[in-house]
């Protein structure tokens, strides 16, 4: 089901577009929509600060995550680089914004995966 923002279920659609003002455009030529799912990996919240690596936890399990996963904060895939505690993970490349108890995904094309193995 669809609410608001939110689509919760496979097969839900979204339909975004352009809303006005957008000053001194002539085309949009590309575009890309992240999506994420929420499931027992991604328990909690998450806060960051600009220009670290660090993702700190509250009341989260990152330890269930290896390197090279990826997870996604507000509309940006992350890398996991380390998992240093189960509240505290390192990522590839600096995070560029600033977040404070924000809910976090894993990719949609990787929740796929995990269905396939199990």
């Amino acid at each position: 089901m669809v609410t608001g923002y939110t689509a919760s279920e496979y097969g839900d659609f979204l339909i975004a577009s352009l809303q006005t003002p957008y000053y001194n455009t002539v085309k949009v030529l590309d575009w890309e929509i992240v999506a994420g799912v929420q499931n027992y990996k991604t328990v909690g919240t998450v806060s960051t600060s600009i220009g670290s690596t660090k993702v700190y936890g509250n009341l989260t399990n990152f330890s269930q995550f290896s390197p090279g996963d990826k997870i996604i904060i507000g509309n940006t895939e992350l890398e996991i680089a380390t998992i240093t505690t189960p509240i505290e993970l390192d990522v590839t490349v600096p995070i560029e914004f600033e977040t404070s108890e924000l809910e976090f995904y894993i990719p949609a094309k990787e929740q796929e995966s995990i269905n396939n193995i199990n």
